[in-house]
């Protein structure tokens, strides 16, 4: 049996004949280790530039929902499952309208890395 193997394959040894196959998916090529989960602490605030036209049209916002919201509280049913605060809905909606984005479920799937939705939208950015 023949045992040859070059540095950058695994060599697997292979029949009576001495036939040296090689195993490709070995190599002396780094791979790219996975990121793995982090725990980062930042304030969200110091992440969206002072200057950023979200920021005018936020404090707007939430002004004018802090007074429609008993209204909307009245809406909200006592019964059954809770629901997202229709102020986040109206926000959401605002973003929708502000970044033309095509569908509410484009939408759903840029909240996930959109860290400035998130932040419009007073949510956990976990």
């Amino acid at each position: 049996m023949i045992v040859t193997s070059r540095p950058s394959e695994k060599p697997i040894i292979f029949g009576r004949l001495g036939l040296v196959i090689y195993d490709l998916s070995y190599s002396c090529v780094g791979r790219q280790p996975q990121q793995p989960s982090m725990l980062c602490l930042l304030n969200v605030e110091d992440r969206v530039p002072r200057n950023h036209p979200l920021r005018a049209i936020k404090s707007i916002c939430d002004e004018v929902l802090k007074k429609i919201s008993p209204q909307l509280s009245l809406m909200h049913s006592s019964h059954g499952r809770l629901s997202i605060p229709s102020e986040r809905l109206l926000k959401g909606m605002l973003l929708v309208a502000l970044y033309s984005t095509r569908s509410e479920a484009q939408f759903c799937e840029q909240l996930y890395y959109n860290l400035l939705y998130r932040w419009f939208l007073d949510m956990d950015m976990l």
